[in-house]
């Protein structure tokens, strides 16, 4: 697609400013105060970093309305609710306010004077000579200007608000096809001068091919039939390709020259195709695989003469898709950036220092991630989700997780590489994705629901007569029902949130979900009938994978607090109780017991309620989070080495069988088992091309 999206060129922002006991972090949307670091909403930001720019007299709704929301149209509650997340955060009250005032029929006023941080090294530590300084009045408006404006991108206001930035405009660059075969071209490689393009292409009857090609050249076959390759590296003479290579025999590390062919094995791997590789120099490999199949991913140095594998990170997680990942060396060899995801669906980027060890967090989205590359000046390049919705763009930050810029439209970017730093290589995918229904023991599978975009995540009403799922079909990821003569509509209208998990009310009217607000999850529930949605609280840590439990007493969710994944119950009053420690999920039977799946100590677990016990009733190796389900007697889950096979692990027995293939499952989109027939998303039609695009701000 050739065209072109204005977008805004990157501001540098101050690292932080201080309220009073409180410092604010305007580019990661967090303040960290007495109680701890607490994360907002970029519009809650926004509004602060406006408040703040304007200290001193009081802003009105016209005008936050106009800044907020570039002057469309609102309800008078959508400031009301920015105002009280502002109030929430700081524990202020609105009757004795200490932070926020509301001046009836006017607005809005901050009653603390900000302070400006100089350095990043006063950020660090406040209490150090010339960390604050007041904001003098006629600098105010410049100063906290800057700021609001760059928070314009952060969270993603309209296309208009872009053009009232002081700054000048960035115009996104084309993106340009590489590759337009029929079917796959995946996991491009550029080498280092930014001629030559690897990728993994596949054939029909083939799993993956590693193909090399100039720009506009012929692609040339590297590997020989009967291999699976994936994940090639350029080293960075420009002489030889990393690759991982499966075959019947197990997983391999091999490195190819692409001018006669050659191919020999440097080392083995288990998982190294999901992980990457990189080359650190000529003689070494970074290499993210598993130490055991249970395990989550790390990184190891790869000596490419003795084959010996040098573990570098540990994350400390177990699971599949779960660990380090995308290992992208600095230009100085001195680090090695990668991805980290502690929970599926949501990662961060980090920083190793390969002299010390030391692992640093760099960015703070808890975004979905597919893809981590070094660019210009040592910048890095990454595939996120942070703003877009469902679908996946590049964006450019600096190493030290400020300067956020966006490089391309939404165009379900995945796996960007880039070496010579003006020229990113990504796979764009374009697919299709419906609700289908096959029975269990026998027969053709049967769509549920018909559509051009992707449905997926379906959850059934306790009458059985509506099917909750999400949709892409108005653009954005959206909560849609479709009734039991298979007519669907669209039912929230999410703005910013993006909702994950829907889980139906006892009584139908409602579906509770977890939606991503900022920088992490938090539960809410959505009116049905209305279209109405709630936030049930916002609190430092990420909620997900909400249920009822069948009497409708209790309120079920997995909470992340980074360090401790924890089943919790939210009774009606809103009193909470820590249930089971590592829980990575957690699903309520038809007797009222509750079914675990945990990480650290890997398998199925039955835990109940009453004396608080748990039983392991079983283990299935490397099962997504989001693809098993308890029902009818037995946990049905999709096979982890073989995602197309449905199984079924009896509860009374532990006894594992093999039930039936679901051809095209999308094994993250979730599943459920009712009335002897199971309910899928399945991937209906794939087209995944190479595509370039230039940066060269």
């Amino acid at each position: 697609m050739n065209q072109t999206v204005r977008i805004t060129a990157a501001v540098e922002l101050p690292p932080a400013f201080v309220l009073g006991a409180w410092r604010v972090f305007a580019d990661r949307n967090e303040i960290e105060g007495p109680a701890g670091v607490v994360r907002l909403e970029p519009m809650a930001m926004r509004l602060l970093c406006l408040l703040a720019e304007n200290a001193g007299r009081t802003v009105t709704r016209a005008e936050i309305v106009e800044r907020l929301w570039d002057g469309r149209a609102v309800t008078h509650d959508a400031v009301t609710r920015q105002v009280a997340k502002l109030r929430e955060a700081f524990g202020d009250d609105a009757r004795e306010p200490q932070v926020v005032k509301t001046v009836p029929k006017i607005g809005f006023l901050l009653l603390v004077e900000p302070q400006r941080i100089r350095s990043e090294a006063a950020a660090a530590d406040p209490s150090s000579p010339g960390a604050e300084t007041p904001v003098q009045p006629d600098r105010r408006r410049r100063v906290w200007g800057v700021v609001a404006a760059a928070l314009t991108v952060a969270a993603g206001a309209a296309v208009v608000a872009y053009a009232r930035r002081p700054s000048g405009e960035f115009v996104a660059p084309a993106q340009h096809p590489v590759t337009a075969e029929v079917g796959r071209e995946l996991q491009p490689a550029l080498s280092a001068n930014g001629a030559w393009l690897a990728y993994v292409g596949q054939p029909a009857g083939e799993p993956g091919v590693l193909y090399v090609r100039t720009l506009r050249g012929e692609a040339r076959r590297l590997t020989p039939p009967g291999v699976e390759a994936s994940r090639p590296a350029w080293s960075p003479d420009m002489a030889r390709l990393a690759f991982v290579q499966k075959d019947a025999r197990g997983c391999a590390v091999m490195v190819v020259s692409p001018l006669d062919g050659a191919i020999r094995q440097v080392g083995a791997c288990r998982a190294a195709d999901l992980g990457g590789v990189a080359w650190l120099d000529p003689d070494t490999l970074v290499v993210s695989d598993r130490a055991s199949p249970e395990a989550g991913f790390r990184l190891s140095r790869l000596d490419l003469e003795t084959g010996r594998l040098k573990p570098l990170t540990d994350s400390g997680v177990a699971g599949p898709y779960l660990g380090d990942t995308d290992p992208a060396p600095s230009a100085d060899g001195e680090r090695v950036f990668f991805v980290r995801t502690s929970t599926p669906g949501v990662a961060d980027v980090y920083a190793l220092d390969l002299a010390g060890g030391k692992v640093r967090r760099i960015t703070r989205d808890n975004a979905s991630i597919h893809g981590l590359t070094r660019g210009r000046d040592d910048r890095l390049v990454i595939a996120s989700n942070r703003q877009s919705g469902a679908s996946y763009s590049l964006w450019s930050l600096n190493a030290r997780g400020s300067d956020w810029r966006r490089l391309t439209e939404d165009a379900r970017a995945e796996y960007p590489s880039s070496s010579d730093g003006e020229t990113i290589a990504f796979q764009r995918r374009d697919w299709q994705m419906g609700l289908w229904s096959a029975p269990l023991d026998a027969g053709e599978p049967q769509r549920l629901t018909a559509t051009s975009r992707r449905d997926r995540t379906a959850a059934p009403s306790p009458d059985g007569r509506r099917l909750a799922f999400l949709s892409d079909r108005s653009g954005s990821l959206q909560l849609w029902v479709a009734e039991a003569d298979g007519r669907a509509h669209q039912v929230s209208d999410f703005r910013t949130e993006m909702p994950r998990e829907p889980a139906w009310s006892p009584d139908g009217r409602s579906v509770y979900l977890s939606v991503r607000t900022g920088s992490q999850f938090d539960l809410g529930r959505v009116d049905v009938a209305t279209g109405a949605f709630q936030l049930l609280a916002h609190t430092p840590a990420s909620e997900r994978y909400p249920f009822w439990s069948r009497d409708g007493a209790r309120l079920y969710f997995i909470r992340d607090e980074g360090s401790r994944l924890s089943l919790y119950e939210r009774a009606a009053d809103g009193r909470e109780r820590r249930l089971v420690d590592d829980a990575v999920r957690a699903i309520e039977a038809e007797d009222g017991a509750l079914y675990v799946q945990r990480l650290a100590a890997p398998g199925f677990w039955r835990f109940d309620r009453a004396s608080g016990k748990l039983s392991k009733i079983g283990e299935l190796a490397a099962v997504d989070p989001r693809s098993w389900t308890v029902a009818e007697g037995a946990l049905w889950a999709l096979d982890g080495s073989r995602a197309d096979q449905l199984l079924r692990l009896d509860l009374a027995s532990g006894a594992v069988e093999a039930v039936r293939s679901l051809p095209g499952v999308y094994p993250r989109a979730g599943l459920f088992v009712r009335d002897g027939r199971v309910v899928f998303s399945r991937v209906e039609s794939e087209n995944v091309d190479v595509y370039t695009v230039a940066d060269r701000a």
